[in-house]
C-alpha cells in the first residue's frame, strides 16, 4: 500500500504520548520530505537522480534513552 499520512495521525495510531510528540525526532531531507520517524515509520524511498557523481550518504542510528518510546498498552 502506498500513500501518505500526517505526522499527527502516525503519532495517534502508534499511541505516542502527547508530551513525547514534541520531543520525537523527525528526520527530513533538504527539501523537507520526511525520511524517518525513529521507532515508528520510514518514509517512502525516493528515486536517486542518475548522475555520474560519486554518491554520498549519511548513516543514522537512533539509540533511544531510558523512558523514551511508545506507551505499552
Amino acid at each position: 500500500m502506498t500513500g501518505s499520512q500526517k505526522i499527527q495521525r502516525i503519532f495517534i495510531n502508534e499511541k505516542v504520548d502527547r508530551n513525547q510528540r514534541k520531543r520525537w525526532p523527525l528526520i527530513t531531507d533538504s527539501k523537507g520530505r520526511v525520511l524517518w520517524l525513529p521507532l515508528l515509520k520510514r518514509g517512502i524511498a525516493l528515486p536517486s537522480p542518475r548522475t555520474s557523481e560519486k554518491k554520498e550518504y549519511v548513516k543514522l542510528k537512533f539509540i533511544p534513552f531510558s523512558g523514551f518510546g511508545r506507551t505499552q498498552a
